[in-house]
Parts: structure tokens; C-alpha cells; sequence
């Protein structure tokens, strides 16, 4: 192989480089899988290697969803533990049991989520054959607060319907409901 070759292979080589670097979108190399633009909050979801690209979209807007879901959860959890009790609690305490029955809380049904927008790359797989191809797939969801905030009241609700059996979590729960309604 001659210098002039090997100059030649390089270049091609870092120009497609700075090509494939240069489209992709700003949003799907955010650290973040969160954000929050007004009164709307937006998810990252991802997924890496997948050889369908129509199941890879679908796994992709179904892990920013995930996420979002996660969300309402850990925040309905944080909320609870500062409003009722404080960064000290006890182990074996009635709060963290209402905590855990807060987190596990399976039914959670999320309205006015929106798929905003996907992107992919396409990257050649490990095969000789076109069928080797994967897909390395980017969604991007959004909810407003408002139906956040309604998601994490369901929580709740659904949290209380579990809580009845214990007296002292149903009031815990109880009196956090009407502190999150008597919010705006």
C-alpha cells in the first residue's frame, strides 16, 4: 500500500467520522434522561443493538416511558418521606412501610404522555451480510406537570387502597392526600 493510499484511507476514514457526529441530534447525548422546558417534562429512552429497527423504536419510546413512570414513583416517595416524617426514619418505623408501599405500587396509569420525536443510527453488525445490520435507537416523550401531578395522585390513591389493613398507614396516607389536593 502505498503513502498516498494510506493518506487517502485515513482521510476517508475521519471525515466519516466528523460526518456521523455532526447529525446527530443534541438531545441523544445529553447526560441527562430528564428535562424540564416550562411546564412540560421531557424523557430519553435508548437502546442499543437491536437488529429490527421498528422493534428497536418501540423499545426505545417504551424505556422513556419506564423512565418517566420511575419518576412519578421516586418523587411521590420523596414527597411523602418530607412531608410526613423527614430525612429520619427508622427502620422498622410505619413510614418506611407506607414508603415501600408507595414504591412498589404496580397500577399506575400515566395519561398524556406524548412521543415526541426518534432518531437512530444505523451500525454494521458483526456478520458479512446486510442482515447483520443493527439499529442504536433515541426517543424522546413528553408530559405536562399537571399530568405528572395526576399520576402521582393515582399513586397515592392506589397506595391507600393497599395501606387499609394498617390503621396508622391508611392515616399517614390519608393526610398526605389532602396536603397534595390542597396544592394548586
Amino acid at each position: 500500500m502505498t503513502n498516498f493510499t494510506r493518506t487517502a484511507t485515513l482521510a476517508v476514514s475521519l471525515l466519516a467520522l466528523l460526518v456521523a457526529g455532526c447529525g446527530k441530534p443534541g438531545w441523544t447525548t445529553r447526560d441527562e434522561i430528564f428535562e424540564e422546558r416550562g411546564d412540560q417534562l421531557f424523557f430519553r429512552g435508548e437502546v442499543f443493538g437491536v437488529h429490527d429497527l421498528a422493534l428497536a423504536r418501540r423499545q426505545a419510546e417504551a424505556d422513556a416511558k419506564k423512565r418517566l413512570i420511575e419518576k412519578v414513583r421516586t418523587q411521590a416517595t420523596v414527597e411523602f418521606r418530607e412531608l410526613t416524617r423527614g430525612g429520619n426514619a427508622m427502620p422498622g418505623d410505619v413510614g418506611r412501610f407506607a414508603e415501600d408501599l408507595i414504591a412498589t405500587v404496580a397500577n399506575v396509569t400515566v395519561s398524556g404522555v406524548t412521543s415526541v420525536k426518534s432518531y437512530w443510527e444505523e451500525m454494521p453488525g458483526s456478520g458479512k451480510d446486510d442482515s447483520s445490520r443493527v439499529y442504536h435507537v433515541f426517543a424522546l416523550v413528553t408530559i405536562s406537570k399537571r399530568d405528572l401531578d395526576e399520576a402521582s395522585k393515582q399513586l397515592i390513591a392506589s397506595a391507600l387502597e393497599r395501606g387499609k389493613a394498617n390503621s396508622q398507614v391508611e392515616q399517614l396516607l390519608e393526610g398526605w392526600k389532602r396536603r397534595q389536593e390542597s396544592q394548586p
